[in-house]
This record gives C-alpha cells, structure tokens and sequence, in this order.
C-alpha cells in the first residue's frame, strides 16, 4: 500500500535570490505559454505528444529563456498537460479557448527541487537557491524535523497494516446467502 501524503510548507527564501525566484516563475509561464502558441504540428493540430513537442519547441525555449533544462521540460510538459484538457472538452463538443497560463507558477520535480530536513533547494535562472521551511510558529513548539514526522507517520502506517489487511479481506469475502 502507497501512501502519498502532501505538505503545504512555506519556504523562507533569503532576500537576496527572491529576484531569481520570480524570474524563474515568470521565464516558466513564458515557456509554457510559448509552448501552447507555437505546438502544433504541420496540419495545425495541437500537439499533445510530450516527445514530439519536445523536438517542436526545446530548443526555442533554452534560447529564448534562461532556465534549466529541466525546467524547460517541466514547462512544455504542463502546457501539453492544459492543452490535452482542453482538447478533451472539445471532444465532448464543449467550445473552449486554448488555455493561457495567466497566473504565476512552475512545477519542480526531483531534479529541480532537493528537500532536506529543514530547508529545500530549487533550480532557478542563476542556480540553485536555498530556502528554509517555515514550519509555523502556530504550533506552540519547536516540531521535529520533517522527515522525521514523514517517518514516524510511515512507521505507524507500518503497523496498522495487519489491521488494514484483514479489514480489507473481510470486506472483499463472498457473502454467502441462504
């Protein structure tokens, strides 16, 4: 059993690299929305093949932007992603316009982001920047590192599965009726 658990942590970025950051953010959004004007193959159509628009537009977005590889592939491949819903609605006759990716963001994955016990690196325009996590004074005390609360949850899941499985089993019987 898998067992995903999201945690929305604020980063203290020191204030001398926040300007990368934001650049960063904005060259993405650029990227993306770069990537859904000019996706189309020779007939027109959107693209929706993360590999095919990858020859159609990588090269343009590493010369016309300064971020990472990485970055950029992260940027094609949300604007496929928005553009696949889009042409799903169409599908389902649903007028909709190509999306425009207004409002500022970027997606990191394991290359371009590096969380520690306490702090995270993320790839920028001008390398990687460090910024600790901002756990919350709300809480009233000083909490474990992370990873440690990630592990303590994980153990308690660990142990609770004999229990998990049999309910499981009993659920998922036959039942036999007379």
């Amino acid at each position: 059993m898998e067992v995903k658990r999201t945690v929305p942590v604020k980063l203290d970025v020191p204030e001398e690299r926040r300007d990368d950051l934001h650049q960063t953010i904005q060259q993405f959004n650029t990227a993306a929305n770069y990537t859904i004007d000019h996706g189309r193959d020779e007939d027109g159509d959107l693209i929706l093949n993360k590999s095919t628009i990858h020859d159609e537009v990588y090269h343009d977005l590493r010369d016309r932007t300064d971020l990472p590889a990485n970055l950029v592939v992260r940027a094609y491949s949300k604007a496929v992603e928005a553009m696949k819903s889009t042409v799903a609605e169409w599908e389902k006759g649903n007028s909709r316009p190509l999306p425009s990716l207004d409002q500022l963001s970027a997606v990191y994955d394991k290359r371009t982001l590096t969380i520690k016990d306490e702090y995270a690196t993320l790839s920028t325009v001008n390398g990687r920047v460090e910024a600790e996590f901002v756990l919350g004074e709300y809480l009233g005390y000083s909490p474990p590192p992370l990873l440690e609360r990630l592990i303590e949850d994980a153990q308690k899941i660990h142990q609770q599965r004999p229990i998990l499985q049999e309910t499981l089993a009993t659920a998922t019987q036959p039942r036999c009726e007379s």
